[in-house]
């Protein structure tokens, strides 16, 4: 698995994490169904050039997931 950090704004870490990360942190879905939601566009991911790979912000997840339910944030 996969974990780079880089500092934001606030001087804290942000984790991204591959596919296989994201599975492992956020299981509450299957891995069919969050192809689904990347392929849909719903969930942000980073696309490496050439490659097949690619990396999630587990922050952003949080918030695209979050504008799913009722009443989340916009």
């Amino acid at each position: 698995m996969l974990k780079i950090y880089s500092p934001d704004a606030t001087g804290s870490a942000t984790p991204f994490t591959d596919f296989k990360g994201l599975t492992e942190q956020r299981p509450f879905y299957s891995p069919r169904t969050w192809r689904a939601l990347i392929k849909k566009g719903s969930i942000p991911i980073i696309r490496l050039p050439n490659a097949r790979r690619i990396i999630v912000d587990l922050a952003a997840v949080d918030a695209a997931l979050r504008r799913f339910t009722k009443g989340g944030d916009l």
